[in-house]
């Protein structure tokens, strides 16, 4: 018998999560989230994004606050 991968979109880990489609965009198309892009929308193995926010993979990004962005540690090193 043969099993099927089960993958979730950008917009169905928005709503297990509470965090936005962009966001997990963001962490697909970094490589942060291991995904595959079919279309205009990231595809996120439902196997590996447990792993991922159980902190399998490294540890999970949603599960560490008060990291700053990109953004932010360029802002300040300049400033």
């Amino acid at each position: 018998m043969t099993t099927v991968a089960r993958f979730l979109t950008t917009a169905e880990l928005a709503e297990r999560t509470g965090k936005s489609a962009d966001f997990w965009a963001r962490l697909c198309k970094a490589g942060t989230l291991p995904a595959v892009k079919l279309g205009n929308d990231w595809r996120v193995s439902a196997v590996v994004f447990e792993q991922f926010m159980s902190g399998g993979q490294g540890q999970s990004a949603v599960a560490r606050p008060g990291r700053k962005t990109a953004r932010q540690r360029r802002r300040s090193a300049t400033g």
